[in-house]
C-alpha cells in the first residue's frame, strides 16, 4: 500500500523482486540485471507493444479438423481437459480462422488476445546472455518507477 501512495505521488522508488507479476502491477520501468551486470532496460509499455502477441482461440470438444498448409506456419493446436486451444501468431488471419472453425461447425468457448510479459522479457534475456533459458532462475531482478 505504502509503495502505491508513492507511486501516486509520482516519487522514483526502486523496487527490487523476482515475484514479477508484482513488478507488472507496480512498476512503470524494468532493468534485468545478471551477476551484477544490467542487461536490459525497459518500460513495461514497450514490453507490451513490441514483445510476442497473438490470439488464443478456444473450441468446445476436439474438433476432427487438420490445419490448411499456408496457416501451418501461424497456427498451432493444443490439447487441453475442456476442448481443443488453437494459438495464432498472425492476428490479421483471426477472421478467416474464425470463419474456417464455424464453417466447420466448430463451437468457439473463447477468442482471447494474449500479450507479452515481463516473464518473457526476462527469459529471453537471460537465454540471450547465457545461451539457454533455463538458467533464467540464476538471475537478478529490478524494477524502477520514474
Amino acid at each position: 500500500e505504502l509503495i502505491m501512495e508513492q507511486r501516486e505521488r509520482g516519487t522514483t522508488i526502486l523496487f527490487s523482486s523476482h515475484i514479477l507479476p508484482d513488478v507488472e502491477m507496480l512498476c512503470d520501468r524494468v532493468l534485468i540485471i545478471m551477476n551484477g551486470t544490467l542487461v536490459r532496460s525497459a518500460t513495461l509499455a514497450d514490453i507490451m507493444e513490441h514483445g510476442a502477441h497473438g490470439v488464443e482461440i478456444r473450441c468446445v470438444g476436439t474438433p476432427l479438423l487438420e490445419i490448411p498448409a499456408p496457416w501451418r506456419s501461424v497456427l498451432t493446436r493444443s490439447e487441453h481437459a475442456d476442448g481443443t486451444a488453437f494459438m495464432l501468431t498472425d492476428g490479421s488471419q483471426l477472421d478467416a480462422v474464425v470463419g474456417w472453425l464455424m464453417k466447420n461447425g466448430v463451437g468457439m468457448r473463447a477468442v482471447t488476445p494474449q500479450r507479452a510479459s515481463l516473464e518473457d522479457l526476462f527469459l529471453s534475456a537471460a537465454g540471450a546472455r547465457t545461451g539457454n533459458a533455463g538458467h533464467a532462475a540464476h538471475a537478478e531482478h529490478a524494477a524502477a518507477r520514474s
